[in-house]
């Protein structure tokens, strides 16, 4: 019925809705009544309970004035009158030793014969009960030094048998392994139906907390896993994980009683990391909601802290890291703070879901201080903020609700929409398939063009290495022939090629760092004047080693009418094409073929002219051949009937020419070689003369 309320009364409704769920949960939150009056705690280690009747004014917490023997474990037959004794109050706490308390309690008559017993909370960090003289219950191992005392906290019920008026109660506690020691939580008394209901109701809260923020937990998780974009998810289900981790160790201690030989030392890290790892968690879980609001150094401090605190737990014992407990309740409560003026400032701007947000962290937020102060044993009462986390999710599943509903209505919008549409469906079907037609024409062809593209991509590694490769294999052919004898280690000529060579590995670099700027128009040429058979002819000249060292035959060309034809060009970049080409016709010319550089003045007259580096190799396939100058290509077939190392430095001399105005192409057959030439723009004839 709730969630037909709101789906149908909208987004105001829903806000009335959870507001007064939030309201109610405060209310019930801060009118928490007590258990018993000032007028029972015990007055010099005596609790008069003969006018209370647990019949008609229920349970009573045994707080007050106990009898306190410090340092000292007391036989309950050797307590007498006559020792000197201090008192404390009860519940409270101190830290390192051993003591023993007393208390007598006085019963009425009319509660003599009816069946009684005591919750024994979790009292730390070890203890012995006797009650009239007899050892009733223990819980760890009391000692008077820290070697010879086991902690172990585990609360439990403690039945009363006798009907006797007066009952004493004395408690041996001793505490070497952590920091508080001693009765920190008030010992209940009452009717054993009553005490066996507040145990069951609390183990039941317990329970259903945990179930609820576990599988709320892994709900979120298995969202993330399925959704790899949702962070929000991830973040927030490792914190339900988190608390209710903390749940089970704290409280009821639900971990202890399913694992009685869990070790005492490792119950309370888990309490503790389960705090200074949930922090964090839930402070990224934020910053996924509102990314734009949240200081990325308040992010990044909180992980660091979290993360040096919980190594801190980890190689540190509870004696010593738990003296930190303050201090991390108070980096928690500024997280909070900041974590509150997030939603405040998300609801001022009127985040989708802000306002509920608000309500429920605010509410979040009072849990904590509550469980900070009652930790603290400044204020009574219990456990919060699992309840506090638990409306928090509430609100949650409210945003989600709302968005439900707004797809909801996004749905019979439609709805009328598709019904005013189909009234005239038929005049528009042929029309609509027909565009359906062509969009799935165009879509297809997008497809095939996405899937090449893709394909393409994934080689990009492979390609850059291509590039570089050429001039790396140049280097190590001259450098072997140094060391083989063939060449003269002291031949300035190959020194000064390998140092050419790794200037021009160098420039490759910047050319993988420029290709963007070639294919946008920003990058500045430097252009001369250059006499292109010379400069062909020196290329062929520095590139003809690499030739015969792979035994192959290479082989220089001109043909039409020569002439001093100039063009205006840069010669590394000019360099890196010749290059590209050359060392492509090497790795895909088997050996014993040849290779022709061709200088070709047959288009003179269009004041353009041609070079060419042709092969007899492998050639490559009529699939391949159109998209061997586009970045990133390499046909992956794994025959090798197709070329397959062309990729980004290709793609690389396309730009180059065509920023000299020139034009680049291919001509190849398979098994037939390839041809790859490049045409550039010369001077004119009557300009060249002048200049």
């Amino acid at each position: 019925m709730i969630r037909l309320i709101i789906i149908r009364n909208g987004e105001g409704s829903m806000l009335r809705n959870c507001t007064f769920l939030y309201m109610l949960a405060l209310f019930l939150f801060i009118s928490t009544p007590v258990f018993s009056e000032s007028s029972t705690d015990a007055v010099k280690a005596v609790a008069d309970l003969r006018n209370w009747s647990f019949e008609q004014d229920g349970i009573v917490e045994l707080n007050g004035e106990w009898e306190f023997y410090w340092e000292r474990l007391l036989d309950p037959n050797s307590l007498s009158d006559s020792l000197p004794k201090d008192y404390i109050q009860v519940p409270s706490v101190w830290n390192e030793g051993f003591a023993t308390y007393r208390l007598i309690i006085k019963f009425s008559e009319e509660d003599l014969t009816k069946p009684k017993s005591l919750y024994m909370p979790s009292i730390a960090s070890a203890y012995r009960l006797w009650i009239n003289g007899e050892l009733y219950h223990s819980s760890g191992t009391v000692g008077s030094i820290s070697g010879d005392m086991r902690p172990y906290n585990l609360p439990t019920m403690v039945p009363l048998d006798n009907g006797e008026e007066q009952v004493e109660v004395v408690l041996h506690v001793s505490n070497f392994a952590q920091r508080k020691g001693g009765i920190w939580k008030p010992i209940l008394l009452g009717q054993t139906k009553d005490i066996l209901k507040i145990r069951d109701r609390k183990l039941a809260a317990e329970i259903f907390l945990v179930g609820a923020l576990f599988l709320m937990g892994l709900y979120h998780i298995s969202l993330f896993f399925i959704r790899n974009s949702a962070k929000s998810a991830l973040f927030f289900g490792l914190f339900c994980l988190s608390i209710t981790i903390r749940i089970l160790v704290s409280g009821e201690s639900l971990w202890n009683q399913w694992f009685p030989d869990w070790p005492w030392e490792w119950a309370v890290k888990m309490e503790y990391l389960s705090l200074v790892w949930g922090v964090p968690l839930f402070v990224y879980y934020v910053f996924e909601l509102f990314p734009e609001t949240m200081a990325n150094r308040f992010r990044l401090g909180t992980l660091i802290w979290g993360i040096g605190f919980g190594l801190f737990i980890l190689m540190t014992p509870a004696r010593i890291y738990t003296h930190w407990m303050l201090f991390i309740q108070f980096c928690i409560i500024l997280n909070f703070l900041y974590i509150v003026y997030i939603f405040i400032l998300s609801a001022i701007r009127r985040k989708p879901g802000s306002v509920i947000n608000l309500l429920a962290i605010t509410f979040f937020f009072v849990t904590v201080i509550h469980d900070t102060l009652y930790y603290n044993l400044i204020i009574g009462g219990d456990d919060w903020a699992p309840l506090g986390l638990f409306m928090f999710l509430f609100a949650q599943s409210l945003i989600l609700l709302r968005s439900f509903s707004a797809s909801f209505d996004k749905v019979e919008s439609l709805s009328e929409e598709l019904m005013i549409l189909n009234q005239t469906l038929e005049a528009k079907v042929q029309a609509r398939t027909k565009a359906l037609e062509q969009s799935n024409a165009h879509l297809e062809l997008a497809n095939e063009e996405l899937i090449r593209l893709h394909r393409s991509r994934q080689n990009l590694l492979s390609n850059i290495s291509h590039d570089l490769r050429t001039p790396l294999s140049a280097i190590q052919g001259y450098a072997k022939a140094m060391m083989d004898g063939v060449i003269k280690s002291d031949d300035k000529q190959y020194s000064s090629m390998i140092y050419s060579k790794t200037l021009y590995m160098n420039r490759i670099f910047e050319d993988l760092l420029d290709l963007a700027k070639l294919e946008s128009g920003s990058v500045k040429l430097e252009e001369e004047k250059v006499e292109i058979q010379e400069f062909i002819r020196d290329l062929y000249h520095k590139y003809e080693f690499d030739m015969v060292e792979n035994e192959l035959y290479p082989d220089f060309t001109i043909t039409g009418t020569s002439f001093p034809a100039h063009v205006e060009l840069d010669k590394t970049r000019m360099e890196q094409v010749f290059s590209n080409f050359i060392f492509n016709a090497i790795k895909y010319t088997p050996k014993g073929g040849s290779i022709k550089v061709s200088l070709d003045y047959s288009e003179a007259e269009n004041n353009r002219i041609r070079v060419s580096v042709s092969d007899n190799g492998i050639g490559i396939s009529s699939e391949a051949l159109p998209y061997v100058f586009d970045r990133y290509y390499r046909d992956r077939r794994e025959s090798m009937d197709s070329i397959s190392g062309l990729g980004l430095g290709l793609a690389i001399a396309k730009e180059i020419v065509e920023y000299h105005h020139g034009e680049i192409g291919v001509w190849s057959s398979l098994h037939q070689g390839s041809i790859f030439y490049f045409v550039l723009p010369i001077l004119d004839r009557k300009e060249d003369q002048h200049g």
